[in-house]
């Protein structure tokens, strides 16, 4: 890794580690966001435990800080593989954050200010169709378990979408962003995840 490289991937990780959701959070009420809901200090916590209009603005401030570093990065001439790394680096400092004694979020806004920098097109697509989901499971007031709600399920969906399309891409710079961001929020979010399979799996052995 050259040394253009490397100072990107600690601007980068710098900038992931800047968390709007615990200064938002702290800011309206004096408290952590990690003390609320899931203790994920995110943009789907602050929507649902703090208030909407200040879950909105942590959730694109949070794409902003992934898609303007990407920018910035290929402004100096990084493309290809590299441009993914330091893509995910803002996926690392997201979820490992310095600043926050590495207890972040799970990296979702962040991921998604990446895929709009690398795939506008199938990130507004994924966007649209995910909180369609969402509006549909809040009118019919459904929920997969008691734990999680619509936005939180609607999440879900959009990300496996996404792996999905970057499993058929060709695109070598969208898939190794989407996997390696992927490896790290799975990473972060193990026990949630291992948690979710097994109450799906037993759903599925009731039905």
């Amino acid at each position: 890794m050259d040394t253009k490289i490397l100072l990107f991937a600690i601007i980068a990780y710098l900038v992931g580690s800047i968390n709007p959701a615990t200064l938002f959070t702290y800011f309206h009420l004096k408290r952590d966001i990690r003390e609320f809901g899931d203790g994920n200090p995110g943009a789907t916590n602050v929507f649902l435990h703090v208030n909407r209009l200040s879950g909105i603005i942590v959730f694109l401030l949070d794409v902003s800080k992934s898609f303007l570093m990407l920018w910035f990065a290929g402004r100096y001439g990084i493309t290809g593989g590299q441009l993914a790394i330091i893509g995910t680096f803002v996926i690392v400092g997201h979820n490992f954050p310095i600043f926050h004694k590495f207890k972040g979020g799970t990296g979702i806004s962040s991921f998604i200010g990446g895929l709009l920098f690398m795939s506008t097109t199938l990130a507004i697509q994924v966007f649209v169709f995910a909180l369609t989901l969402i509006l549909i499971m809040y009118i019919i007031k459904t929920k997969l378990h008691s734990n999680y709600s619509a936005l939180e399920i609607g999440e879900v969906v959009g990300f496996l979408v996404i792996l999905y399309f970057a499993h058929i891409s060709q695109d070598y710079t969208f898939k190794s962003y989407v996997f390696l961001s992927t490896a790290v929020v799975v990473i972060r979010r193990f026990n949630k995840i291992n948690y979710f399979a097994k109450k799906i799996l037993a759903k599925l052995k009731t039905i």
